[in-house]
Parts: C-alpha cells; sequence; structure tokens
C-alpha cells in the first residue's frame, strides 16, 4: 500500500475524511505538460465507503523526473487498476500502478495532489 501521510494531506482524502482505495478504479487518461503527469482516475464507489457514486479523480505527480506507462485498454478505459503504491525514497516519490493483467506502471517526482475533477 502507499504510505498514508503522502495521500492524507492531499484535498480528496480531506475532502472524504479518509483515504480513497484505488483497486478496481480506471485509468482513463494522461497528460503530460511542464514537469507535471496527471492521471485521470475514477474510483469505484463499492470499492469506497466514503463515496456515494463512481467518482473521476485527478492524481497530478509534480516535480516528474521520469515515468514508464503503457496502454492496455479495457473496454472502459486504458487500463483497470489493481494494485496502485507510493512510497517515499530519499527525496523523491515514487508511484507504482499496477493493472489487472500484471504489467507494472511507474512514475518518479517531487510532490502529489489528489483532487476530484470538480475542484480543477
Amino acid at each position: 500500500m502507499y504510505q498514508i501521510d503522502v495521500i492524507k494531506t492531499t484535498a480528496l482524502a480531506k475532502k472524504l475524511g479518509g483515504l480513497p482505495i484505488f483497486h478496481g478504479g480506471y485509468l482513463h487518461a494522461l497528460t503530460v505538460t511542464a514537469d507535471t503527469l496527471t492521471l485521470h482516475l475514477q474510483l469505484l464507489s463499492h470499492n469506497n465507503p466514503l463515496l456515494a457514486n463512481d467518482t473521476r479523480v485527478l492524481l497530478k505527480l509534480k516535480g516528474l523526473r521520469r515515468f514508464s506507462f503503457a496502454s492496455e485498454p479495457t473496454r472502459e478505459a486504458l487500463m483497470m487498476i489493481h494494485d496502485l503504491d507510493i512510497r517515499k525514497e530519499e527525496d523523491v516519490l515514487h508511484l507504482r500502478l499496477e493493472c489487472t493483467q500484471g504489467n507494472l506502471h511507474e512514475a518518479v517526482f517531487a510532490s502529489i495532489e489528489l483532487t476530484d475533477e470538480t475542484n480543477d
């Protein structure tokens, strides 16, 4: 699992009053601008007791150093999320996203923001 203090301080976690669950959610799009990688995700309400409905969120990885993602299309999105892990190692954050097909996608970055799409 991801390190709680990294996600706990984000706008979405504060709004929900707890941590979101990414398992079973979808990655719909990736956008890269300057040094930011934005993952457009959908969190499913049946996996997230804190959500009344399926919710689209933006996971912004700022101070991007490197990333490796490949499309693994499903009918619903680019990929279905099996596991999302964020760890702090030395002075950077590492994101590891595993899709349901078993492939790993990674990013190394400096800071993180997590908001629902209405707060963009």
